[in-house]
């Protein structure tokens, strides 16, 4: 059932909204150290695209160079993680800390970014992966705005120092999500036409 292109932008859907509302509402949803549902969802995910891969036998490499280096990094970093941990042994190092932090700041974006790269396999499936995306920065902002100007609160995204900080926890970086959100928004309206387009703009 997941061969189908409709079905992966569904699964590819689902996840995206997911990751969203638990940025909007602050879940954590902790099932593990080191591994939450989002992460769950993510590896479910990218298992069901590698399962695709391996029953239809099509899949062709791509970015190759790009992912050579990027794992070639990733190793080196497992590497040094190691030495640290068990050979050094740096006073008040915790493998198992450290270890999660690496997964988190290298392996999972990794993760992230190949599932996407390989689920989506058309431009019709871009695109509308993209305005999912869309409508998930547009909840964000709601939210955001929501919090700001005391209409609705579903979360605190007020930082110590009074900025505005979002759903995603940090001002600057909010910042950065907002100016990325920009380029694509202006593209979905010049795509859309009628009540859709409408839809963009006030997005």
């Amino acid at each position: 059932w997941l061969e189908g292109p409709v079905n992966m932008r569904l699964l590819l859907s689902a996840l995206i909204l997911l990751l969203v509302f638990c940025h909007i509402f602050s879940l954590d949803l902790s099932l593990a150290p080191g591994l939450s549902v989002k992460n769950a969802a993510l590896y479910l995910a990218a298992s069901f695209i590698a399962f695709r891969f391996v029953v239809s036998r099509n899949f062709e490499m791509e970015m190759g160079k790009f992912l050579a280096f990027y794992l070639g990094f990733v190793a080196y970093a497992i590497a040094t993680w190691l030495v640290a941990g068990l050979f050094i042994q740096y006073k008040g190092y915790s493998l198992l800390k450290s270890g999660i932090g690496l997964k988190t700041i290298l392996v999972d974006p990794l993760i992230f970014f190949l599932t996407f790269l390989f689920g989506a396999r058309t431009s019709e499936d871009a695109l509308k992966i993209l305005k999912v995306i869309l409508i998930g920065g547009v909840l964000m902002h709601l939210a955001a705005l929501g919090d700001a100007f005391g209409i609705y609160s579903v979360g605190s995204y007020v930082n110590e120092d009074e900025r505005m900080a979002g759903p995603i926890g940090e001002p600057n970086s909010y910042g950065d999500f907002i100016a990325m959100f920009l380029p694509p928004l202006c593209a979905a309206m010049a795509m859309s036409r009628g009540l859709a387009r409408l839809g963009w703009v006030l997005a």
